[in-house]
């Protein structure tokens, strides 16, 4: 039985699919029944909302016991944004997203049988998240994104120097002869003459990612995100003597320090480090230390 997923249109409601097990072909009249009056009523009010359907097989072959298995993701095309979820059970829509958990002090859902209160709850909680929301998980992924590189490059280097460690042999003493010691050890075994050729560029990159990781424990740098095609989010940390300071930009208007540093940083994959420059973080968010 296939895992993979397959995405199915859904003609009766428009900006509709349902995510499906290849295995199950899906009934799509029963279950979209049980969400066509509201998602119809959205369509026609959000014309950029997108509407995605997820089930398990358990839903297409019982699909009147589907509420457990069986929900709708909302999406607004424009910004890319997941604003929510709406479930169903028997008559009952429950609808969640963040802002609905972090406002709620018991469940982390608002359920109603009335189909106007649910589309009036939906409008009122589903909408793209502002600049403040966006930092939020800017700062969180950054923080993430920074402890894993220091993370794996401080491991990188153990594991190489770990090849180094016999008797009373120490990284001090091997690494002036390191070039004699890898043409020695390749004759027996090139992996381990490769981790300790290495050595000197991992530790390097250690090093790197435990002065980032400072950096960002000082508050010394600044947040920039890509919110539109010209416009730049940048946030000064303010040394964590002050709250946060958020300005906005457009490519012409930001500062030439962050221009140059942002403009690098876009020529690299996500979560890479370039010592002197900062660290993308995200598709359209950088780190950038004030100094290096």
């Amino acid at each position: 039985m296939s895992n993979e997923h397959t995405f199915h249109v859904i003609t009766n409601v428009p900006n509709t699919t349902i995510k499906a097990n290849t295995g199950f072909p899906p009934k799509f009249t029963e279950l979209t029944g049980m969400f066509e009056l509201l998602l119809l009523k959205l369509h026609r009010r959000h014309k950029t909302w997108r509407f995605i359907l997820e089930a398990t097989p358990y839903a297409y072959n019982y699909p009147e016991t589907s509420s457990s298995v069986a929900y709708i993701r909302v999406y607004d095309h424009s910004t890319g944004d997941m604003l929510g979820e709406i479930g169903k059970n028997g008559e009952q829509y429950s609808i969640t997203n963040f802002r609905i958990k972090r406002e709620r002090k018991r469940g982390d859902s608002m359920n109603s049988v009335d189909l106007t209160k649910t589309v009036r709850l939906i409008e009122k909680y589903f909408y793209p998240k502002n600049v403040r929301e966006s930092l939020r998980d800017v700062e969180n992924t950054t923080s993430s994104v920074i402890h894993d590189i220091r993370s794996n490059a401080s491991q990188a280097a153990h594991r190489s120097l770990s090849a180094l460690m016999h008797d009373d042999t120490i990284a001090a003493f091997v690494l002036p002869h390191l070039d004699e010691i890898v043409a020695a050890v390749a004759t027996r075994s090139s992996g381990t003459a490769e981790r300790i050729r290495l050595i000197p560029e991992l530790m390097v990159a250690s090093t790197d990612a435990d002065m980032f990781k400072n950096i960002m424990s000082s508050g010394k740098y600044y947040t920039v995100m890509i919110r539109a095609e010209d416009q730049y989010v940048v946030v000064d940390h303010a040394n964590n003597n002050s709250d946060p300071v958020v300005s906005t930009y457009t490519a012409e208007t930001l500062p030439i320090l962050l221009r140059g540093r942002v403009g690098m940083l876009k020529l690299t994959e996500v979560s890479t480090l370039i010592p002197g420059v900062g660290v993308r973080t995200g598709i359209h968010t950088f780190f950038i230390p004030k100094e290096v």
